[in-house]
């Protein structure tokens, strides 16, 4: 299954007034990654808002502050009738700062949940 990893850098807007990343930013990450990975496939759905998110947990391990170069990678773990679930990580001096993952949900033109069209279900899973 697909991966996509970018380099960042903690912008000031990235942090909070302890001077340490705020919470919040790392999911900002996670969605230009996500663009990234449906660019990188040769998808549009994600252009269109096709998959929002349904569920989102992180865990941080390591205070990350201005400046800090982070390495993040993302892949899809698993692939539902309905759903896509990643896994993401961000790496720091060869540390993981913080991990998580969310599943998203694909919507058809109508706005009700449908099953991920056949197209876009082989870019993500190869061997379906």
């Amino acid at each position: 299954m697909p991966r996509h990893r970018e380099t960042l850098r903690v912008m000031w807007a990235d942090t909070d007034a302890s001077g340490r990343i705020y919470f919040a930013a790392i999911f900002r990450w996670v969605e230009f990654l996500e663009t990234g990975l449906f660019r990188s496939i040769g998808s549009e759905l994600n252009k269109t808002g096709h998959f929002p998110r349904v569920h989102v947990e992180a865990d941080y391990r390591l205070p990350l502050g201005f400046d800090d170069e982070v390495e993040m990678e993302m892949w899809v773990d698993k692939i539902g009738t309905k759903s896509l679930t990643y896994k993401w990580e961000g790496r720091h001096n060869g540390e993981v700062a913080f991990g998580g993952s969310h599943t998203v949900v694909y919507l058809a033109p109508d706005g009700v949940s449908a099953p991920i069209p056949d197209r876009e279900r082989a870019l993500f899973d190869p061997s379906s």
